[in-house]
């Protein structure tokens, strides 16, 4: 990911990124956003209620999908455009 990060060992997809960080995965990488969304699909299917990211609001922390973050975003975003 050259677009990326001096130390951008992990192609992009980082599980310690925050929610910027995913947002601009999938602006500019959306093929391996939609690969780190179905991992993580699989994860919840084995593991329940768990997610990359965190959502806190008004003091409340809850876990937010990759899917529920690209949902959020406009389509060109993650049409690769």
């Amino acid at each position: 990911m050259s677009a990326a990060r001096s130390h951008n060992n992990c192609g992009g997809v980082c599980v310690r990124g925050g929610q910027k960080h995913w947002r601009h995965l999938l602006e500019v990488f959306p093929d391996r956003y939609a690969e780190a969304e179905h991992h993580e699909q699989q994860l919840r299917a084995e593991l329940g209620d768990v997610a990359i990211l965190r959502e806190r609001r008004g003091g409340v922390s809850r876990p937010l999908t990759l899917t529920e973050l690209r949902h959020r975003q406009p389509a060109e975003h993650h049409l690769g455009r």
